[in-house]
């Protein structure tokens, strides 16, 4: 059993026990007599008896009050209720403390917004009297306050003690129950802010509600009408009195349904009569001019909607406006206005304007009193994009005016610039291309909210009409022509040329109207014609001395335009070429020549023109739609002062100072647009010629001048041609013309004309004169003889004067026609250098002259050249060395025969070489390499650099070349085949280069070859190629002396010059020098020391001498001028002493160079030849030679006399122990020492010679060794 269910035993059998005890007690009182009690709540008295009655059990009696408070027992209240339970035992005497639970019920919120539930509080009294059942607050639930809704009180006391019953009071008794009531709100109050709202501007908004009582579910919301314009919402808030609650809120804003709302829907409720408040800021965007409406409403927990009255606020739009304005001169300030109706109708708009007149821009803009704020931006814009063509502004004096205004819905005040007052200062003007933007600075913007007036802001662009490429561009956009009148209010592509304006207020750009202007350019034109003929001069040709007749013209039809004529001036310009007259100047209008009080004449004869300037009441016709005329003519006679192509003339309408040029009219000058001058070619002979211009001719050539004499220009002159003819220049000191055969082809006909011309040579300057001969001429009815024929052309050339009236002219129905002068010429004399052989003709029309085009041939002095090389294509080795048994190249190089050449066949071509067989020997090997490319009917065949010919090579394209040798005559002939190839070749140059192998076999101080060049039978020759062959024989010499002497004094070649010896031994030296020869560069033979091999050999007397080596003997190497020096002992002389020093060595240099392949590209290289190599330098064997003799004398003193009897005494010692040796030999050791004595005699020779060099013996020290080893063998054999 567990605890807890024993102590419900213990509970449950508690009734039996008391009963027990209470019959016990019962018992013990019957024995005792009766008792009496006491009430617990009530002292006994003397006069107060209650008798008990003893029971076993008893029923247990419950009541219940409870005590309001004064306050606080309301919804949202905190007051405390108190309970007093009663309770009665009955009739029974059982005095015990019972348990009482005493409950309050809550029947829950009638929204359900609190649920139902209940709080207890437990009580132990006794079972009889009253006891405090507990105080009830909100707090008992988990609640701030009181809820709404139904409460009751109910207690109860389960069966316990001596209860025989559970006890409880009646359930819903309305003695111990209340009702609390919840109390709805006032309907909402809805505030803004009174401000006008520009774009980005924001208006305060304010909805505010009571919180009643008892409330948990509550929304405020607003709701907007902002008619059409987009707004947003920032900064929602919901304040309860000071305190921001918003945390407990649900804030929403639906941009869609324009609805701000604000829902409290918390955990807990709402405190009692608050004030909350829903507070935001509405920003309009892109607003238009009006209100932004709104209406609000609230929501109390299951309550009915209920709204507030409307509450609106301004929001405003810029609502520009633009427009062209006119300046009045006589105020000097601009008419400023404003287009209040965006009509396009005020100022200037729509109105003609010329170019140079002056016009503004002005762009106006308002600004309310009362914005919500002072905006971040506000500018005024002007854009003229679309006017650029007419309109330039002047930037540099943007101005920004401000005036009060009563109507901020659109910009109405006029005059600004007069009645304002100037603001530009406030303002950053940008200038971006063709748009300027005025913005307000920050510092100004604030002002804009706490002036607290309307304003209107122009900004004032002023400027001038400047037609695009001026007014001549303006016409050639529109189509056009030069002098043509035009009245524009668009591009040709239909783009009207108008401007426009924005204002711009934080993020909201407004435009303005769109007002157009137009173009006005009224037409003046410009003829020339010839006052003989009377017909249109204009592009015809007009000679020297020509009359013309000049007359520009204007007659507009004067549209609407912008400024009243005040001005007219008609400007003539003529051209330098003529000489006006001004006598022949008339001004005329409708019909009628002017009056000179009509107008003003001004001559610029510097500048060649003149002005007419109306004057007085000709200015009265100039007016809107008017149609003025006027013509300014006059006469001028050509008189040619420069080389031009066009004599012109033009003329210049002025009105307003905008300036109109006509067309402009021209006469030719054949002098510079080439119509008169010749052209020439050169040609070789023949039917079948082709051009030799810019090309090379030889001597001997023969080719043909041709030069051609046009008269087509001549065919459109006003006056009849009385001259035509060439004047032909050549070189004479080269060339010779072939006079007997020069010719005059009419090339439009192909007839021969030379009949028809004068033709006359002057062979010593080299001039062939040639003109059309001249005909019988008509000059006003009578008829002028052609003939006599001028019999000197060249005062005929010289000449200009010509009298119409008695002189004849050429046959004028040949003009039109092209004449050829054909002249054909021989190169007969040349030079050493390049000679170009230039010709030119000059055509003579009339008095006018024109030189042809320089016409060149270029004369080449060709010529072979040479050269010496080591291998082909080496640097050349002219006027150096070439040393003895080395081989090298003679080069021979032919001339570069140019492509286009005169005369293009080559019959023959050779090189040949002489040269001095005693010096030079020919190997037998030669090549030829093509110096340019070889070309074959368009294809290479050849290569420039590529062999050609040689020996041991075959040209696959057949045999080009040959080479014969005779008697010191080498001869390279070019074949049949090669000259086919050259003469056919019209791409490049022709060239060729031959080498020979020669060997040199002397030396010399200057050996060459002699080139000599045969083409087409005509030899050339060149400059010899040579070299030097420096002696370089190998050479030693050696001085023998005493060493105390010194080398002067000690070398004692001759008796006389004999030592006295007075010492038994004698230091000599052998001094040994390379004394070989060398070239320019020092260069020559050296020697090692150790091949060196030296003899000194006894001639007469006694005596012998022992070598002493110094110690780089091994290593030294002596190079020419170097020597080094050999210690000798001189011992064992008894009388004199003569003998004989020489030395042998083997020379060392560089190897020979022998190629017996020298065109297989590979270099000339050494030959090995017997090589050894020293410090790194490969260096051959050369042939052994021997120094000269050198003899040195001496002779015994006394003294050494002397000494000889005791060494005779130790010679006959040493004699009788030779004898000894020799007896010992006799027998068995004999022939052993005689081996043993051959081996020392020979390595002693072996290393006194230096033949025993390790690792590369020479031909001599084998012959040695063998000489030796032979001897050995000889020796033993025996």
């Amino acid at each position: 059993m567990s605890k807890e269910e024993r102590r419900g035993s213990a509970v449950r059998g508690w009734p039996r026990r008391a009963a027990v005890i209470v019959a016990g007690l019962t018992a013990v009182g019957m024995l005792a007599g009766p008792v009496t009690a006491a009430s617990a709540d009530q002292p006994s008295t003397a006069d107060t008896t209650q008798v008990l009655v003893p029971t076993a059990g008893y029923r247990l009696g419950l009541s219940l009050t409870m005590s309001r408070p004064d306050t606080g027992l309301v919804v949202g209240g905190t007051g405390v209720i108190r309970t007093t339970v009663h309770v009665s035992r009955g009739q029974s005497i059982v005095d015990e403390r019972v348990a009482v639970l005493t409950v309050l019920h809550y029947e829950g919120h009638p929204h359900g917004y609190a649920k139902k539930t209940v709080v207890s509080k437990r009580a132990v009294a006794l079972n009889h009297g009253d006891t405090a059942g507990g105080s009830f607050s909100p707090a008992d639930f988990g609640w701030d306050s009181w809820q709404e809704g139904e409460y009751w009180f109910q207690s109860t006391a389960t069966r316990q003690g001596s209860m025989i019953a559970d006890a409880s009071t009646t359930a819903h008794d309305p003695a111990v129950s209340f009702s609390l009531m919840s109390k709805a709100p006032q309907v909402p109050l809805r505030r803004v802010d009174d401000v006008t709202a520009a774009d980005g501007m924001s208006a305060h908004v304010t909805v505010s509600s009571g919180t009643g009582v008892g409330g948990w579910r509550m929304t405020l919301a607003d709701k907007l009408d902002a008619h059409g314009t987009r707004v947003s919402v920032k900064g929602m808030r919901v304040m309860m009195d000071d305190r921001n609650v918003s945390d407990d809120w649900t804030l929403t804003w639906d941009g869609e349904k324009s609805v701000v709302t604000a829902v409290y829907d918390g955990q807990h409720m709402l405190p009692s009569y608050r004030t909350v408040t829903l507070e935001y800021d509405l920003t309009v965007h892109d607003p238009s001019t009006g209100l932004v409406d709104g209406r609000a409403w609230s929501e109390w927990n299951e309550g009915e909607r209920t709204q507030s009255g409307e509450a609106s606020f301004r929001q405003w739009a810029p609502n520009p406006n633009v427009a062209w304005i006119r300046y009045d001169t006589d105020k000097n300030q601009w008419t400023t206005v404003a287009d209040a109706d965006r009509s396009n109708t005020v100022g200037v708009d729509g109105k003609r304007l010329l170019d140079g007149d002056k016009t503004s821009l002005a762009v106006n803009g308002t600004f309310p009193k009362d914005p919500a704020q002072a905006p971040e931006t506000f500018s005024l814009s002007a854009d003229w994009t679309a006017a650029a063509d007419l309109f330039q502004a002047d930037a540099e004096n943007v101005r920004v005016y401000m005036a009060n205004t009563r109507d901020v819905t659109r910009p109405t005040v006029g005059d600004i610039a007069v009645k304002g007052r100037d603001v530009t200062d406030q303002f950053t003007i940008d200038v971006k291309d063709d748009t300027i933007t005025a913005r307000l600075n920050s510092q100004y913007l604030d002002s804009l909210a706490t002036d607290g007036t309307n304003r209107q802001y122009t900004l004032l662009i002023p400027g001038r009409i400047s037609y695009k490429d001026g007014v001549a561009g303006m016409l050639a956009s529109h189509g056009k022509n030069a002098g043509s009148e035009l009245d524009a209010c668009a591009t040709a592509d239909g783009i009207a040329y108008t401007a426009t304006g924005a204002q711009t207020v934080n993020e909201q750009t407004v435009t303005t109207n769109r007002p157009g202007i137009c173009a006005y350019v009224p037409g003046v034109t410009m003829r020339v014609t010839s006052p003989v003929t009377g017909r249109d001069a204009n592009n015809k040709y007009a000679g020297e001395g020509d009359m013309l007749a000049y007359a520009m013209s204007t007659a507009p039809t004067l549209p609407d335009l912008a400024y009243p004529v005040n001005q007219v001036t008609l400007t003539g310009s003529y051209d330098p070429n003529t000489i006006p007259d001004w006598t022949s100047l008339t001004v005329s209008g409708q019909s009628t020549a002017l009056d000179k009080h009509d107008y003003t004449l001004t001559r610029d004869d510097a500048h060649h023109r003149f002005t007419v300037t109306l004057t007085g009441k000709m200015l009265d016709m100039w007016k809107t739609n008017g149609k003025p005329q006027l013509t300014v003519s006059w006469h001028a006679t050509v008189h040619y002062t420069s080389d031009t192509s066009k004599t012109t003339a033009s003329g210049t309408l002025a009105v307003n100072g905008q300036t109109t040029a006509s067309d402009t009219v021209s006469v030719l000058s054949c002098r510079a647009d080439g119509s008169c001058k010749p052209t020439g070619t050169q040609t070789t002979t023949g039917e079948d010629s082709t051009s030799v211009d810019g090309k090379s001719v030889l001597l001997g050539d023969k080719f043909v001048y041709r030069a051609t004499l046009k008269s087509a220009q001549a065919s459109s002159a006003a006056s009849p041609v009385w001259r035509l003819g060439l004047v032909f220049d050549y070189d004479a000191n080269h060339v010779t013309a072939d006079t007997s055969n020069i010719r005059l082809i009419d090339m439009t006909t192909g007839q021969d004309a030379t009949v028809r011309a004068n033709i006359t040579t002057d062979a010593k300057r080299g001039l062939v004169y040639a003109f059309l001969k001249t005909v019988d001429t008509t000059v006003n009815g009578h008829t002028v003889k052609g003939d006599p024929q001028p019999t000197d052309l060249a005062a005929y050339a010289a000449s200009d004067d010509h009298d119409p009236t008695r002189d004849p002219a050429i046959d004028q129905t040949v003009l039109g026609h092209e004449f050829q002068l054909v002249i054909p010429v021989q190169v007969t004399k040349t030079s050493d250098a390049l000679v170009r052989l230039d010709a030119k003709a000059t055509q003579i029309t009339d008095r006018t002259r024109v030189d042809g085009e320089v016409m060149s041939t270029t004369l080449k002095p060709i010529s072979p050249s040479q050269d010496v090389t080591v291998n082909v294509g080496d640097q050349t080795s002219n006027g150096g060395s070439v040393y003895q048994n080395s081989q090298f190249l003679y080069r021979m190089d032919s001339s570069l025969l140019p492509p286009d050449r005169a005369e293009r066949k080559i019959t023959q071509w050779a090189l040949t070489g002489k040269y001095d067989p005693k010096y030079d020997r020919y190997t037998g090997q030669w090549a030829v390499y093509a110096t340019r490319d070889v070309i074959q009917g368009g294809r290479m065949i050849a290569h420039k650099g590529e062999r050609i010919a040689g020996s041991g090579y075959t040209n696959p394209n057949g045999d080009w070349f040959t080479v014969t040798d005779h008697n010191g005559v080498l001869t390279v002939t070019a074949t049949a085949v090669y000259l086919n190839l050259v003469s056919a070749n019209t791409l490049g140059d022709q060239g060729w280069r031959a080498y020979a192998q020669f060997t040199r076999i002397a030396a010399a101080d200057r050996v060459g070859m002699t080139i000599t060049e045969t083409l087409n039978g005509q030899t050339r020759g060149t400059s010899v190629a040579w070299t030097r062959t420096p002696d370089r024989t190998p050479r030693l010499t050696i001085v023998k002396y005493d060493t105390v002497s010194g080398i002067t004094k000690g070398d004692r070649n001759s008796t006389d010059q004999a030592l006295k010896l007075t010492e038994p031994r004698t230091k000599l030296t052998f001094r040994i020098t390379n004394a070989s020869g060398t070239d320019a560069n020092g260069n020559g033979s050296w020697f090692r020391a150790r091949d060196l091999v030296l003899s000194d050999r006894l001639v007469a007397g006694d005596g012998k001498v022992q070598f002493e080596y110094p110690a780089d003997w091994e290593t030294r190497i002596l190079k020419p001028g170097e020597h080094i020096d050999v210690t000798g002992w001189l011992t064992g002389v008894k009388t004199h002493h003569t003998d004989r020093a020489t030395v042998t060595g083997t020379p060392l240099g560089t190897c020979p160079a022998v190629d017996r392949q020298p065109f297989d590209g590979e270099d000339t290289q050494p030959v090995d030849r017997d090589s050894v190599n020293v410090n790194g330098l490969v260096l051959c064997r050369d042939t052994k030679v021997t120094s000269q003799a050198d003899d040195w004398n001496a002779y015994a003193g006394d003294t050494l006399l002397a000494n000889t009897g005791m060494g005779n005494t130790w010679l006959a010692l040493t004699i009788g122990l030779v004898i000894l040796l020799i007896l010992f030999c006799v027998f068995s050791l004999c022939k052993t020492a005689s081996r043993a004595d051959h081996a020392l005699e020979r390595n002693r020779r072996l290393k006194a010679a230096n033949l025993a060099s390790p690792g590369e013996p020479s031909a001599d020290v084998d012959e040695l060794r063998q000489r030796l080893d032979s001897h050995s063998d000889a020796k033993t054999s025996d």
